[in-house]
């Protein structure tokens, strides 16, 4: 539960950060790819989280993960962020929260 609080606080600043609906969308992808490729890669994931790593370095991982696709220097910030106050393994709860908020945000219902 802390984690999800946590998680919710991060994610709700970086979607009121992020106000195009085409960026928030980007950012929603790259979120949820970061997401499970943390969940999914025991190497990112040690690396991430590996206090011997410096910080320098987890950003740079970051950085050329988010870089190419073009997103708001904001999303970059907001990486950093996380690196500087080690959140980094709040990422995958974080990226599931933003989707949920950017959906509310939006006014989309999800139904099964």
């Amino acid at each position: 539960m802390k984690d999800r609080k946590l998680a919710s606080r991060y994610a709700r600043a970086l979607l009121a950060a992020v106000r195009d609906p085409a960026a928030r969308e980007q950012t929603d992808a790259l979120l949820t790819a970061l997401g499970r490729a943390f969940e999914s890669s025991a190497d990112l994931r040690d690396a991430m989280l590996d206090p011997a790593v410096p910080r320098e370095g987890r950003r740079r991982v970051l950085r050329s993960i988010a870089e190419p696709r073009g997103l708001p220097k904001t999303v970059l910030t907001f990486h950093d962020t996380l690196v500087e106050n080690n959140r980094v393994a709040a990422l995958p709860t974080i990226a599931v929260v933003f989707h949920e908020e950017r959906e509310r945000a939006e006014g989309v219902v999800s139904a099964e």
